[in-house]
């Protein structure tokens, strides 16, 4: 809800994509997903965070995640 509510939820579901290297936007997209990725940071226990820490991108780390710890039902 506190993503959606900042505007910032698509830095996590991938549907606000990285500029081109060449954007005026380029700037303030890696700001914006630094922030968004330090929150998800805080919300996860370091032994999750230790196996994480060669993403830079918010939707690659939040997908990891979703991706290893999802409860497939079938």
């Amino acid at each position: 809800m506190a993503l959606k509510a900042r505007k910032k939820f698509g830095f996590v579901d991938g549907s606000i994509s990285q500029p081109y290297q060449d954007s005026d936007d380029l700037d303030d997209w890696w700001t914006n997903n630094a922030l968004v990725l330090s929150w998800i940071k805080t919300t996860i226990t370091e032994s999750v965070r230790s196996n994480l820490s060669h993403l830079e991108i918010a939707s690659d780390y939040w997908d990891h995640i979703r991706r290893r710890y999802s409860v497939n039902n079938g």
